[in-house]
């Protein structure tokens, strides 16, 4: 959530090619400001449309928010339509000691989110996503890119992917360094087991069973 949020795919997809891509929705978080304007008064409770806690030196630790929120990282503020989560979700944004974004929580009624970064990009993503009958669950590892990139250009590589999807079915599949889908596992919907390794260009060089 908090670095490299200026790319990111989007959940409920496909879980598809060789044995890779399932459908994740990455999103990111953060934020500079404290209280935005108050919204209504009900039962004695002032709303507010974002709430931010700060610390002692004025760097941003926490922030609620019911929209997207600018990001923070490494002292610099990106605007919040970097950010590519749906623009009225509930966000839950965490900051480390520097104000620097480091993770958070997304809520909308599509699906949830939750992540974990490096310095300058995400590292842990797990989600949910759902549209009618159709849903999906993700847990994605990503790997981590060169520290000294700024994070509008850092991403790392996605290694390990755990999901499942109404129309793929169950999926674990582990990849090289640069990406791409080696060993693929998968319980497909039709529950028909099948052990997938593949070569650097996806083709299927070992199947179980083989067909």
């Amino acid at each position: 959530m908090a670095s490299a949020r200026i790319p990111r795919r989007t959940v409920l997809a496909s879980m598809a090619t060789a044995g890779a891509g399932v459908v994740l929705a990455h999103t990111a978080a953060a934020s500079p400001t404290r209280h935005d304007q108050d919204a209504t008064q009900a039962d004695g409770l002032v709303a507010h449309e974002s709430f931010t806690v700060v610390d002692r030196r004025g760097r941003q630790r926490l922030r609620v928010d019911s929209r997207r929120a600018p990001i923070i990282i490494g002292g610099h503020t990106f605007p919040a339509d970097a950010r590519q989560s749906p623009p009225d979700a509930t966000h839950l944004i965490f900051n480390d000691d520097e104000g620097s974004e480091k993770g958070g929580v997304v809520a909308s009624t599509q699906g949830a989110w939750i992540l974990f970064d490096y310095s300058n990009a995400d590292a842990l993503f797990l989600g949910t996503e759902f549209d009618g009958a159709r849903g999906a669950a993700v847990l994605a590892l990503r790997d981590m890119p060169d520290p000294a990139l700024p994070p509008d250009q850092a991403a790392g590589r996605e290694r390990a992917l755990l999901g499942w999807a109404t129309e793929e079915g169950a999926l674990l599949s582990l990849t090289d360094s640069h990406g791409r889908p080696r060993i693929v596992l998968r319980v497909d919907p039709q529950d028909v087991p099948s052990i997938q390794v593949l070569d650097e260009t996806g083709a299927v060089v070992g199947q179980v069973p083989i067909g």
